[in-house]
C-alpha cells in the first residue's frame, strides 16, 4: 500500500481528501502504537486501553511485529472493558477492521471446537461481544471456519448475518466495515471497498458491555473461536457512516491521517502542491511482513 508523508504547508489541504471524517472517531487502535507484547494497545483517540491476554499457544500473548499484531489462534485477545466502551448504548455505529489472515499461522479464521453454523457469533471476531446465552445488543465483525468475513448483531435474533462468501484466509491485507444503520434500518458489510450485502435489521442498542480483539469472547469453552494472523487497525464510529465516508476510507486504506490518503490521481491536486513552494510530497510504503 502506498503512503504520503505529508511536509510543509499542504499537510491541511491534503487532509481534505483522506477519505474520513475524524470527529466521528470514539476508538482507533493502530498495529504501531502496540509495541511490547503484554502492554495494553491503546487507542489513538480517548487512550483507551485494550488489554492483551494468551499464553496457551506458540506465544504468550498477542506480539507486534512489522505486518501489525500478531494473534496465534489458540488464546490470543484483547479486552475493552465496559466502562471504556466508546460505543455503549448507541443504535447507530461502524466497526472497521484493517487485517491480514494467515492459513500459515493457523486457522486464519474461526477455530470454534463446536464447529461453525451459520451464526455470526460463532466466528473468530475481529472486533465485537457475544454474550452468553445470546441476547440483544450482541454485535461482531469476524471469520467464520470457511475463512469467509461476517458480520452480524443479535439484535432480533443470533441469525442476523451477512457472509461475504470467499476465503480471507489468503496472507493479503484486508480492510472490513460493518454499518449499524438506525435510520435505513439495516446493517451493512463492505469488504476492499465492496459493498458486499445488506440486511434489514431493527437496531437496538449496544450492549453496555465490552467487546474483544481476535475472539468472538462467548463464555462457553465450545463456543470460543480466536483469530489467527494480523490485524493492523481497529476503528469505531459512534455514528452510521455513509457509503461515500466507507469507501473513501477503503480507497485510503488506513485510518492514519495525513500518513495515509488516497494516491493523487488528479493533476489539479498536483499542480496545487508544486504550485506552493514551501510544500513537498514523497512516497511511503507500509512496512513488509
Amino acid at each position: 500500500m502506498k503512503r504520503i508523508v505529508l511536509c510543509g504547508a499542504w499537510m491541511g489541504v491534503l487532509l481534505l481528501v483522506a477519505g474520513h471524517a475524524q470527529a466521528n472517531l470514539v476508538g482507533l487502535w493502530i498495529s504501531d502504537d502496540y509495541t511490547t507484547a503484554g502492554d495494553p494497545w491503546v487507542d489513538r483517540i480517548s487512550s483507551i486501553a485494550a488489554t492483551p491476554s494468551g499464553g496457551g499457544g506458540a506465544q504468550t500473548n498477542p506480539q507486534p511485529n512489522a505486518a501489525g499484531v500478531l494473534f496465534d489462534g489458540t488464546d490470543d485477545r484483547f479486552s475493552v472493558t465496559p466502562a471504556s466502551n466508546p460505543i455503549a448504548g448507541l443504535s447507530a455505529f461502524t466497526a472497521t477492521a484493517i487485517f491480514q489472515a494467515d492459513g500459515a499461522l493457523g486457522q486464519g479464521g474461526s477455530n470454534r471446537p463446536n464447529g461453525f453454523s451459520g451464526n455470526f457469533w460463532q466466528a473468530s471476531h475481529l472486533v465485537g461481544i457475544e454474550q452468553a446465552g445470546g441476547g440483544a445488543g450482541d454485535w461482531g465483525v469476524g471469520i467464520n471456519g470457511a475463512q469467509n468475513i461476517v458480520v452480524g448483531a443479535g439484535l432480533e435474533g443470533d441469525d442476523t448475518l451477512i457472509d461475504a462468501s470467499q476465503s480471507f484466509n489468503d496472507g493479503m491485507e484486508h480492510i472490513v466495515s460493518m454499518v449499524m444503520d438506525d435510520v435505513a434500518n439495516e446493517l451493512r458489510l463492505y469488504v476492499d471497498g465492496q459493498l458486499e450485502g445488506t440486511t434489514p435489521v431493527n437496531p437496538n442498542t449496544v450492549i453496555d458491555e465490552g467487546f474483544f480483539f481476535g475472539t468472538n469472547g462467548a463464555p462457553a469453552a465450545g463456543d470460543l473461536a480466536f483469530y489467527s494472523g494480523h490485524i493492523q487497525e481497529i476503528g469505531l464510529d459512534d455514528v452510521a457512516l455513509s457509503e461515500d465516508d466507507v469507501l473513501a476510507l477503503h480507497a485510503a486504506g488506513t485510518f492514519v491521517p495525513a500518513a495515509a490518503v488516497p494516491e493523487p490521481t488528479s493533476v489539479a491536486l498536483w499542480l496545487l502542491a508544486a504550485s506552493a513552494g514551501g510544500g513537498m510530497l514523497f512516497w511511503k510504503r507500509r512496512k513488509a511482513a
